[in-house]
């Protein structure tokens, strides 16, 4: 393609990944009438929130972060040698998480290993929750460190890492093989989805582990896709809390995060959550797998469109009736599924019942 159209296509992911940061603050809000109990559900619950501004001073300053660190990455590229335009692909799309290349032959292993772990940092910060930075400019960043979500994703990575790199019969020269994982870890847990390992020299195990990184995607607050850390987090406690309460039936258990109790409508917002998630996927799969694809196919491939990964298949040829349901999934996935349920709500295009 000409360079003005690759261009266009990476600033429109660079859009959908601003549009999917700053919903949030922009319609919940005005939904639900209550813009700090809006953000604090997106951003993962009970963490002290109130710190921030008002819903218009935090749009201009997502906007401002966003803007920033499209800035530096793009700079960080030209500084590793690339040329402006691919500097500026990349960065568009490092940033969004989208992960779109500007050339038809990108492979990973044709890049420098430390242009290979700037870009790994890279997807790191764009997957993590932006407000964490405002925390770092306000000088707090030891909230940052206490936020469960934090330690999660940071802690989640390096497992993911140690596990791949433990089954290192996979991924060919040691030398190489620790930054391509750490790249492909990050790639798959941010949702970027840029490849810098070989797919079919991955065993099993490592594919299954890369899987559910997509699964889960990056933190509340940020461009990515997936289930979001936090989400996945407070899932985990809500098991945890009822198989004790089944073991223990008249102790009184609540579920904690960051130190304080979840309301019961947060943890109902979370499982509602799950539950739409995985509806998505399995609505999308059963639709590729008509389509022909074998069901381990369809399915991996419908959890990386629902969680804006992308897919290892060229989908071009199915029927247009699967063509909106991939549509429909990728758009729930990028808004956020609930935020997209609610366009299909009669009472969503009434002005009075909506503000």
């Amino acid at each position: 393609l000409p360079g003005m159209f690759i261009l266009w296509r990476s600033v429109m992911q660079w859009l959908g990944g601003f549009l999917a940061l700053v919903l949030f603050a922009l319609l919940l809000p005005r939904v639900v009438h209550q813009p700090i109990y809006a953000a604090n559900r997106e951003l993962g619950d009970c963490t002290d929130w109130h710190s921030l501004p008002g819903w218009y001073t935090t749009l201009r300053m997502l906007s401002l972060f966003y803007l920033a660190v499209t800035v530096l990455v793009d700079l960080g590229l030209m500084c590793f040698g690339l040329n402006g335009f691919d500097a500026a692909n990349f960065a568009l799309t490092l940033v969004s998480t989208g992960g779109l290349s500007g050339v038809n032959t990108f492979t990973a292993w044709q890049l420098s290993n430390g242009l290979k772990i700037f870009m790994a940092l890279a997807m790191l910060v764009a997957g993590g929750n932006y407000f964490w930075y405002y925390f770092v400019v306000t000088g707090q960043v030891g909230k940052i460190i206490r936020d469960v979500q934090f330690r999660a994703y940071l802690g989640g990575t390096v497992v993911a890492v140690l596990l791949l790199w433990l089954s290192g019969k996979c991924f060919g020269n040691q030398s190489e093989s620790l930054v391509n994982i750490i790249c492909q870890v990050t790639s798959c847990l941010s949702s970027t989805g840029y490849v810098f390992v070989n797919s079919a020299h991955l065993s099993g195990f490592a594919y299954l582990v890369l899987a559910t990184l997509v699964f889960i995607g990056g933190c509340a607050g940020s461009p990515a896709g997936g289930m979001k850390i936090s989400r996945v987090v407070l899932s985990w406690k809500l098991v945890d809390c009822n198989v004790r309460s089944v073991y223990r039936p008249h102790l009184v258990q609540q579920v904690e995060y960051n130190g304080k109790r979840l309301p019961n409508e947060s943890l109902g917002y979370v499982s509602l959550f799950f539950f739409a998630y995985v509806a998505t996927i399995v609505l999308v799969g059963l639709c590729l797998a008509a389509e022909g694809l074998a069901p381990v196919d369809a399915l991996v491939t419908a959890v990386g469109l629902v969680s804006n990964t992308g897919s290892m298949f060229n989908l071009s040829c199915v029927s247009w009736f699967t063509k909106l349901v991939m549509t429909f999934g990728m758009l729930a996935g990028r808004l956020e599924i609930l935020s997209m349920l609610l366009v299909f709500l009669p009472e969503f295009w009434q002005r009075k019942s909506r503000w």
